[in-house]
């Protein structure tokens, strides 16, 4: 699914940027430049939006008790700086959950690689046998027999 939701970006006093989204709750981040707090919004976003989506199909357990609703138009979100702020504005930010998805399970594929690797390079579980044809099989076998005869 893709969703564009409005985005309120606030300049902190101490330097860097928190983003809120007013209509998706749970949805908030920080990051020390404008261009890694857009990157930042986007996963935030993207991130809930897939935990609703999964409690709407009934795949996670978590209790959420809010729906996914339609964005407030971005002319009347109203952007102006709290006490530990500067400045702020509104932009809106995009979330495609299907692409968030494919990026998190190539991630965790790697990621595993990656892991059996090393457990192997460590000696903590033997190399996976590769794949043998049937042929194969039965040779082996017929070889297995002959030995114990």
């Amino acid at each position: 699914m893709k969703y564009v939701y409005p985005a309120i970006f606030y300049a902190a006093k101490e330097g860097g940027y928190c983003i809120d989204f007013p209509d998706v709750d749970g949805a908030c981040t920080h990051a020390d430049t404008l261009y890694k707090a857009m990157e930042m919004a986007e996963d935030a976003l993207c991130g809930i939006m897939v935990m609703y989506e999964d409690f709407l199909m009934g795949r996670n357990g978590f209790p959420m008790k809010n729906r996914i609703v339609a964005p407030t138009p971005i002319e009347k979100i109203k952007a102006e700086p709290d006490e530990y702020s500067t400045s702020a504005f509104v932009t809106l930010i995009k979330a495609d959950t299907d692409n968030y998805r494919r990026q998190l399970a190539e991630m965790q594929i790697r990621e595993n690689k990656k892991l059996l690797k090393q457990l192997i390079e460590k000696g903590m579980i033997c190399e996976e046998p590769k794949e043998q044809t049937n042929e194969q099989i039965a040779e082996k076998a017929g070889e297995k027999i002959k030995e114990a005869a």
